[in-house]
Formats: structure tokens, sequence, C-alpha cells
């Protein structure tokens, strides 16, 4: 767990690993040179499973994230960021599944969406959980939640670790790295909650995390390719087209700054769900979705919230008059 400047967290993060149901296990936190009371915080709790390691200044996420290979004992290397809630049980049922399946290399699992407040917002339950699915589907989406995955030491290490190329896409990079010669796969259960916030890293570097993303996902069709494969109908859909770039499909710009925008709407931050949705519409005003995304992301930060809870309130009692059968959510 790498632990900068999160000491409105931390505690729940530390103490959501510490009352897992599988206990055998170190809880390695690597203070990346916090200037509040994060380190403060981590001292005062007295488990001798906390094992507690600072950097002698602020080296970054990737440069913390290679210390924790090389510094884990374990055989297994559960991953965990800070802000985020690990569910009772994800310890136990990772560790199970890896020594059930030998063949596989990394495991995560779906996600709940949780606010500042902690409060569940939406999931993350659809994202493949087989791994050949998964090997196709990485080619244009990273679906492996990070602070969800567990995986093998041994071959993260002899793999290389994270790239220091790769900044703000690094475990994306490894994932297309490791799915070349060896298996992933997602638990179907929801074993983490995954904070979402104002001061997301991901946000403040949207536009650097996408430009590295197509790279590695370039990358990785060039590897293919020269492994033999057939890479043509996946290139298209990576190497966009103007069209694509336009109308906000997969793998663009304009389709992460669309899909920010309603994670923003979720956690009822209007202001910066507009932001987000004007963004989209910058990069692609052919989309459809784009356009009804601005629409209602400018009501929502425009009409006050009583206001739009009077309006749903009538709409819904409006429509069970003309469809008296239909049910409303």
């Amino acid at each position: 767990m790498p632990a900068h400047n999160c000491e409105a967290y931390v505690l729940e993060a530390v103490s959501s690993l510490l009352s897992q149901t599988f206990s055998d296990f170190e809880l390695l936190v690597i203070d990346d040179g916090s200037t509040d009371a994060t380190r403060t915080l981590l001292e005062s709790v007295h488990d001798p499973r906390l094992r507690l390691v600072s950097n002698e200044r602020n080296v970054g996420l990737i440069e913390t994230l290679n210390r924790g290979l090389v510094l884990a004992l374990g055989r297994y290397i559960a991953r965990m960021d800070a802000d985020d809630i690990s569910l009772p049980a994800r310890l136990e049922k990772q560790v199970q599944y890896l020594e059930a399946h030998p063949d596989i290399l990394v495991l995560g699992s779906m996600v709940n969406l949780i606010n500042e407040r902690g409060e569940i917002f939406g999931t993350i339950d659809d994202y493949p959980t087989d791994p050949n699915e998964i090997r196709d589907y990485l080619l244009r989406e990273c679906c492996l939640i990070h602070p969800s995955v567990m995986f093998r030491k041994e071959t993260v290490m002899s793999a290389g670790g994270y790239s220091t190329g790769a900044e703000h896409a690094e475990d994306y990079d490894l994932w297309l790295h490791l799915s070349d010669h060896y298996r992933i796969a997602n638990l179907p259960e929801k074993l983490v909650s995954y904070r979402m916030h104002q001061n997301q890293v991901s946000i403040r570097n949207l536009v650097t995390q996408y430009h590295v993303a197509q790279s590695c996902r370039m990358a990785a069709l060039e590897r293919r390719t020269a492994l033999g494969e057939d890479m043509s109908v996946a290139l298209k859909v990576v190497r966009t087209s103007l069209y694509r770039r336009l109308s906000a499909a997969e793998c663009t710009l304009g389709r992460e700054y669309l899909n920010w925008a309603c994670t923003y709407r979720g956690i009822k931050n209007p202001d910066m769900a507009l932001r987000l949705a004007l963004k989209a519409l910058q990069n692609s005003p052919f989309s459809a979705k784009a356009w009804k995304t601005l629409l209602i992301c400018t009501l929502e930060a425009i009409v006050p919230q009583p206001w739009r809870t009077a309006i749903k309130w009538y709409a819904r009692r409006f429509s069970k008059l003309l469809w008296p059968g239909k049910r409303f959510s």
C-alpha cells in the first residue's frame, strides 16, 4: 500500500485489511514522503502484521510500487490504495483461487464505487472474468482494477515490475506485457470498495494517461503481431480514425472524458461533471451520448437538488397517469 498525504482515509484502509478473514500476511505500507498526518496515524496502529516503511522523499507511485515488490516477503502480493477499502473475505478468496489455479498469474475482482463519505454510488461488475476474454479486452481497455489485484511476486519481478516509462498507466502496461505469455483472471465478486473523489490522480492526469495508454496498446499490438497473431481487427479499434475520435468511440479521449463525467455525476459533483462533459463534447462533437450527458450535467449544475427531486416526483406521477401498467424507477 503506497501512502501519500492520505490522512483522511488511511486508517479505514488499513483497518479493512487487518480485519480480513485470512490473517497470515504482512501489510507493507510505504509512506511516500507525506507532509500531513499520514505517518503519525500509521504509527498509532499496533498490529504486528503492519510493516511501515518510509521513503526519504516523495519519489512517486511507480518507484514506490517497485520498492514494495522488492520488500514484500510473501509469494503473493495484493495491491491496495490508501483510500480504498477491502471487503473482509477479499484476501481469503483470492488466495484460495490462486492456490487452486496455478496457471493464473494475476487475479482481480469487481468493485463497489464509493464517494468521499464511503457511500456506495455504483459498481464495476461487468469486466470479463475469463482469461482469454481478458487478454483480448486488454487491447482496448484496462479491465483490471489495480487496488483489487493479487499476483504472484516471482513472475512479476522477473517481468521487470512496473515500467517507469508508463507513468499514470503503469498497471495497464504491466498487465498488457504479462498477458502476452501468462493468464489473467477476474473474480466475479465485488471484493473492494474503490473510492472516487475530487483529488483523484487519474482525473488530474487524464490526457497524459490516455496518450500513455494508447502507446501501451500499440506496443502490445506490435508484440502480438511479432508472435504471429492476427491483430488487424484490434488495430482498427486502437488506431482510431477521425470519425471514431469525433464520435467518442473506444480508445478515444472523448470516451475517457465521457466516462469520467458519468462518474462525477455519481459522486454528486455536478460542477466537475459539467466540465468533463464539455471536454467530452469538444473532443467528440459527433457523439449523441456526449450531447445527452452535457445536457443532463448542465441541468444538474444549474437546477438545485430539491427542485430536481420534485421534478422527478411529478414526472413519475404524470407518467403513471399516461401509462398505468408500466413501472418507473
